[in-house]
């Protein structure tokens, strides 16, 4: 009985020794430098009359669209339901979809575009890298990870990404983590997290410093666009004073002459109506836009009126 037991709790160590690690939840995969993550509703936007009219406008329609991309990618983009992004460095990204994929009609599809050439990873059902149109000699990578979710991004960006999913590469730090993990039970159209600004950005602004974060979220209703940014602070004394600048500015520029108004007719109506709630280490900035003011300055903006 003792060799039975012993060899029970041998094989059972020797299991579990060789487990692999859990993943870890999709937004703590983003490169450790990772500047901004947002993640977007894509199902709420699909339903957008403002995006519909622009996709008939623009591309010739949202079905004949996505017709055209099932056929090239074997994707069909009317599954995808959110859609995540990583911004690194300024200039690069990585984008992950959540949706409806079949492996093997994308993997056949894909197989059919002469540039594409299949690549090998760990764990990864099908991955393929992409020349990059606009800069030759440059590559992007799709990765399929499942049936629900697909990675893509430059080829080192997305290795990296695979590396801390599967619990073997750092991902973001933990107080970017601690912002970003959120956003899995969001609702909300979009929700974004700032979580650091380029060195050159914060040398020509130093007061950038004194914030820790920044995060937003979108929320739209029947009538209203309803915005909520959250501002960290590294220092608590900094709430008065820099509450009184934001009321202070916003209530300055009101006062200016319709024809000295120079910012977008956008970004001027979010600065009249933001409201602003301290927090101990943080400020509230509160804004509900109409929605038909916003869909009509963005269709001016798109060219759809």
């Amino acid at each position: 009985m003792k060799r039975l037991a012993a060899l029970i709790l041998l094989t059972a160590s020797l299991l579990h020794a060789q487990a692999p690690p859990p993943e870890k939840p999709l937004p703590s995969c983003f490169p450790a430098d990772t500047m901004l993550v947002a993640r977007f509703d894509v199902a709420q936007m699909l339903d957008q009359r403002v995006f519909q009219d622009f996709m008939t406008a623009k591309l010739g329609g949202m079905d004949a669209f996505f017709l055209q991309f099932q056929t090239w990618t074997g994707i069909d983009l009317g599954t995808i339901k959110t859609g995540w992004l990583g911004l690194v460095k300024e200039d690069h990204v990585v984008i992950v979809l959540k949706g409806a994929f079949d492996v093997q009609t994308v993997q056949s599809t894909v197989l059919n575009i002469d540039t594409a050439q299949v690549v090998r990873r760990p764990g990864v059902p099908f991955a393929v890298m992409l020349p990059e149109n606009k800069k030759p000699g440059d590559f992007n990578m799709a990765a399929l990870l499942d049936k629900e979710t697909l990675v893509f991004g430059r080829p080192d960006l997305v290795d990296g990404f695979l590396a801390a999913l599967k619990g073997k590469g750092k991902g973001l730090p933990p107080p970017a983590v601690a912002l970003t993990i959120p956003m899995l039970k969001s609702e909300s159209l979009v929700s974004a997290a700032l979580i650091s600004l380029p060195e050159a950005e914060l040398r020509k602004n130093p007061l950038m410093r004194l914030f820790t974060h920044g995060q937003i979220t979108a929320d739209l209703s029947e009538e209203d666009l309803e915005l909520t940014l959250e501002v960290g602070l590294k220092k608590p004394e900094m709430r008065e004073p820099a509450t009184k600048a934001i009321e202070g500015i916003r209530d300055l520029y009101g006062m200016l002459d319709d024809d000295l108004r120079q910012i977008p007719r956008l970004a001027e109506i979010a600065l009249e109506g933001i409201s602003v709630r301290p927090d101990k280490k943080r400020l509230l900035l509160d804004l509900t836009l109409s929605r038909e003011v916003v869909e009509g300055l963005l269709r001016e903006k798109l060219g759809l009126q």
